[in-house]
């Protein structure tokens, strides 16, 4: 099986049982394919979020501060957007809670 598609099927299995944080994205890539260069890492992130996305396997959102889970509304490629300008102005891979969230539709 194609590691990226691993990586997907894994991340879609995780967002059915749980809210997912996107940091867990990264570290799934590094731990499928060894892969450390941060650049190389957030292309393939950013490569699989997009097919999610665009395939309506995942949802994204944020919590509000009553622990309310709230899509974001738009596009996959407003959302991709958003994350990638995000993702860029940290400098780093995200953290726990940073940036976005992402359940099953």
């Amino acid at each position: 099986m194609d590691v990226r598609k691993k990586i997907a099927d894994d991340f879609v299995t995780r967002t059915q049982g749980d809210y997912v944080g996107l940091w867990t994205l990264p570290w799934m890539v590094r731990h499928y394919t060894g892969e450390s260069n941060q650049e190389l890492v957030r292309e393939i992130a950013f490569g699989i979020l997009s097919d999610l996305l665009r395939a309506q396997l995942i949802v994204a959102g944020n919590f509000t501060s009553d622990s309310q889970f709230v899509t974001w509304v738009g596009s996959a490629d407003l959302t991709l957007a958003e994350i990638e300008k995000q993702w860029l102005q940290l400098g780093r891979e995200p953290d726990i809670g940073e940036i976005v969230w992402f359940k099953s539709p």
